[in-house]
């Protein structure tokens, strides 16, 4: 009698995996996997001892930050440096249009828990997660291409709308 496996099969009583994200959850808790403490707020080269040299330079969006792109795996870390120390780190696949299995996005939001827990949420084009001290939040953005989890501070995100509130006050002088 052949003992039925949940994506997988028994091949002489061998079990056979089928489903092909499992092997990239491993590979990408392999990759993220070490130390529990946030990932946001590290500095520069500790985020280097950990993803090697950046492959890219990117132009940052505010003249107060550095962004930096890092491969890891089948993933491309884009992190986004305030003062020297992470603020903002984007995840995506490098396989375009690839989703996130939800095993992978949990293993992200574990690294960047800093031991709190994170409260989930729904909304229309996205799920977030706010971490229960309030110091950080994500969003899952599948119908972005690439698909992309963004994890950021929430001191980031106070810098940004900030940033954002002036640059719009100085577009609306001429009306």
């Amino acid at each position: 009698m052949k003992t039925e496996i949940r994506n997988s099969e028994r091949v002489r009583g061998r079990v056979i995996w089928r489903w092909p994200g499992i092997l990239a959850f491993a590979v990408l808790a392999a990759c993220f996997a070490g130390r529990a403490e946030a990932r946001l707020g590290e500095k520069i080269k500790v985020i280097e001892a950990r993803y090697g040299a950046p492959v890219e330079t990117l132009p940052p969006n505010h003249s107060w930050e550095e962004i930096y792109a890092y491969r890891v795996g089948d993933y491309v870390v884009t992190v986004s440096f305030v003062g020297g120390r992470s603020q903002c780190e984007r995840y995506t696949k490098q396989k375009k249009g690839v989703l996130f299995a939800d095993e992978e996005l949990k293993t992200l939001l574990d690294a960047n828990a800093d031991g709190k827990v994170w409260e989930s949420f729904e909304g229309k084009i996205k799920t977030g997660w706010l971490r229960k001290d309030g110091k950080a939040m994500a969003f899952y953005l599948p119908l972005q291409t690439p698909p992309a989890l963004w994890v950021l501070s929430a001191e980031y995100k106070r810098m940004v709308e900030s940033s954002r509130e002036t640059t719009t006050s100085k577009g609306l002088e001429r009306f």
